[in-house]
């Protein structure tokens, strides 16, 4: 076990002791080595601890009555590349937004040194903020998505990250055709598993089922299966969007991705059911 680098931290803490339950640890604390959590439990029982784990090095930090000590937060839909767009679009309904507002910028994203100033900056703030995993959207072109990897692993951040696959419904140099699509996303897929992080995995990301075709989303669902990966996508954020899918599938937005072997238990869906 290792026990170089040992932190205690005493104060009232938010612990998840698995999935499904949150306990309030009120005078409590955690030790931590490294990146593992070693120990946690109410103060009273924290000498006990340390002799039992034959600790004989640590620092200790004491939290203030009015803080507390909460796990990371998760963010599971951030489109990195419109950081800089943060507020702006309220004033139009999804499929104009697009054109007029985030299609606009992410073709920006050619620039690497653009690129690098938005994702350092993204991912720092995430992190000040308290969100330790976040589910990445990168943007169409691999070259920027790597960049947005590379920041994440730098800077010690957990997260999902993906290339978006769109080969229509965007402007024309902003798509691809479906080989390039299926092309790199698996260059793109082996760019991150080639870091060999514990931290960042690549995921499958088909922008949304109007930007992509029935069969470019099977073969995204091999992909995802070949390398056991998650899947992230839109569903259902606008009633006119979810009008445009039954018509062009004959089939619920749902059904789509279903029908696709995308709709399983890795998939990540952003969707605003309240609109419909």
């Amino acid at each position: 076990m290792r026990t170089d680098n040992v932190q205690v931290i005493v104060g009232n803490i938010i612990h998840c002791s698995d999935r499904f339950n949150v306990q309030l640890i009120n005078n409590g604390f955690i030790i931590i080595a490294g990146s593992k959590i070693l120990g946690i439990g109410i103060e009273s029982d924290l000498s006990e601890t340390v002799t039992r784990l034959k600790l004989k090095n640590f620092s200790t930090r004491l939290l203030k009555k009015s803080q507390i000590l909460i796990p990371g937060l998760v963010d599971t839909h951030i489109h990195a590349p419109q950081y800089p767009n943060c507020g702006l679009g309220y004033d139009m309904p999804l499929l104009d937004w697009l054109n007029n507002y985030t299609y606009k910028l992410e073709r920006k994203y050619k620039d690497l040194e653009f690129s690098r100033r938005v994702y350092t900056t993204l991912v720092q703030k995430t992190l000040s903020h308290g969100t330790t995993t976040a589910c990445y959207f990168g943007c169409l072109f691999n070259s920027s998505t790597n960049l947005l990897v590379d920041t994440v692993i730098e800077h010690r951040q957990r997260a999902l990250i993906g290339k978006i696959n769109m080969t229509h419904l965007a402007p024309e140099d902003y798509i691809e055709t479906p080989e390039e699509s299926i092309s790199n996303t698996k260059e793109f897929i082996n760019y991150v598993l080639s870091k060999e992080s514990n931290l960042v995995k690549p995921i499958i990301t088909p922008r949304f089922a109007l930007s992509v075709d029935m069969a470019l989303m099977k073969e995204l669902g091999v992909l995802a299966k070949y390398h056991n990966l998650h899947i992230q996508t839109h569903i259902s954020e606008n009633v006119d969007e979810v009008a445009l899918v039954q018509s062009q599938y004959k089939m619920n937005y749902a059904k789509v991705y279903d029908q696709a072997n995308l709709l399983t238990e890795k998939m990540c869906r952003a969707e605003l059911p309240h609109q419909l």
